[in-house]
């Protein structure tokens, strides 16, 4: 049988739109995290991990946002925790996906909301880095940063985790403590001042995923604390106790930096 033009306009625009429809098909998200873990991380330092699992994002070029990856992710760990390896990875993941959702953002209020507290915020901590490295700027982005999306308008997890990875994020970016609580003070709310603040301590002086090595907290406790607004006081020494704990093993010497 003889095929009209109609007729051949039609079939090519099926197997175009086949074609078309099968090469947007959505990733293996989970699947995706997986093998790009165990592909970063073989032998490499956690600073290069984090740049090889940018480049594993970067394919798909912020067509996907951030909730998919981190529903995977969370996923993949109740499902088995060990399969991601050691907990700093975890971190490092939620990280890269943060930071791919920040790059591509074009409204941030909406797009962190989709990041989730697991792995110690480090989506939050990913996106606040990479969206404040595109704009440059900070001040601008801080004027309702973690204000929640309706649905999580009364969930303190969100709130603590948001305000919590914004001051990792900023200590990272500055590495400087008097830096960072310039900016956490940008934010209107004293429970957000005091998350950030948090935030910055842990980044500077505890674990940051960033930064080389980790600063020392001045034997003078008391002392170090009192330079900061009273807002932040407290903090300063339930912090410096808790480092105390984990540096020593001492849990006397670290009841006697809380009683300082």
């Amino acid at each position: 049988m003889k095929l009209s033009f109609l007729h051949i306009v039609l079939v090519i625009l099926v197997i175009f739109s086949v074609f078309f429809i099968t090469s947007k098909r959505e990733p293996d998200y989970k699947g995706l995290l997986v093998s790009s873990n165990a592909s970063c991380s073989k032998n490499l330092s956690s600073a290069q991990y984090l740049n090889c699992f940018r480049k594993k994002l970067e394919k798909y070029g912020g067509v996907y946002g951030v909730r998919p990856f981190m529903k995977a992710l969370a996923d993949v760990i109740e499902e088995d925790p060990k399969k991601l390896g050691h907990y700093y990875l975890c971190h490092d993941i939620a990280h890269a996906i943060g930071e791919h959702g920040g790059k591509y953002s074009q409204n941030v209020q909406k797009d962190i909301s989709e990041c989730t507290h697991i792995c110690s915020a480090g989506c939050y901590h990913g996106f606040i880095e990479s969206f404040v490295a595109k704009s440059g700027d900070i001040k601008g982005l801080m004027a309702g940063v973690c204000e929640p999306p309706q649905e999580l308008s009364k969930s303190n997890k969100y709130l603590s985790a948001c305000y919590h990875g914004i001051g990792h994020g900023v200590a990272s970016i500055f590495t400087d403590l008097g830096k960072s609580i310039e900016i956490c003070g940008l934010i209107e709310s004293d429970y957000g001042k005091r998350r950030c603040f948090a935030g910055s301590m842990m980044e500077i002086f505890g674990e940051g995923s960033l930064l080389d090595t980790q600063k020392r907290y001045p034997d003078n406790i008391l002392q170090f604390c009192a330079t900061f607004p009273s807002i932040y006081r407290d903090h300063c020494l339930l912090l410096s106790g808790e480092k105390e704990l984990l540096v020593s093993g001492n849990i006397e010497k670290a009841i006697k930096t809380c009683n300082q």
